[in-house]
This record gives C-alpha cells, sequence and structure tokens, in this order.
C-alpha cells in the first residue's frame, strides 16, 4: 500500500510510529479542508500548547482527561 506525506515538497513530516508517514491520505486530508471550510465539521480543541511543552501536552493525553483533541502550536 503506497502512502501519500500530506505535506507540501519542501515539508517534513515527522510520525510517533517512526514510519515517517501520516495514515491520512491526501484525499482525506482534501475532504477534512473542504468540510472545514464550509463550516460542516468543526474541531473541538481541549488545549493548545506550544511546540517546547510537547512533554507536557503528551501527558495531559496519557491522564486521559481531555475532552477533545489537543493543538501543537509550531509558531507564535
Amino acid at each position: 500500500m503506497k502512502h501519500e506525506k500530506p505535506v507540501n515538497e519542501n515539508g517534513v513530516y515527522k510520525s510517533l510510529n517512526g514510519s515517517g508517514y501520516a495514515s491520512e491520505t491526501i484525499q482525506t486530508l482534501q475532504l477534512l479542508k473542504e468540510l472545514f471550510e464550509k463550516a460542516a465539521f468543526k474541531a473541538v480543541i481541549d488545549k493548545t500548547f506550544q511546540m517546547d511543552e510537547i512533554k507536557e501536552a503528551h501527558r495531559y493525553v496519557d491522564i486521559g482527561r481531555k475532552k477533545g483533541n489537543i493543538a501543537l502550536r509550531i509558531s507564535e
């Protein structure tokens, strides 16, 4: 099965499992983009962390009390 990376040519994707590939296909990401743009889908963001707070973000997820997704802010 061929996996497509959901980043542009100069982008970098880092996976936790070490495969280097996202599980989402380009088609799935395009559909999500369209749904967000039409306000037909809303992500529930429980908490946002700065990239330098990645350890705290993992701890927060691991305690099992999150009410939605967490987001990592790559830049300010």
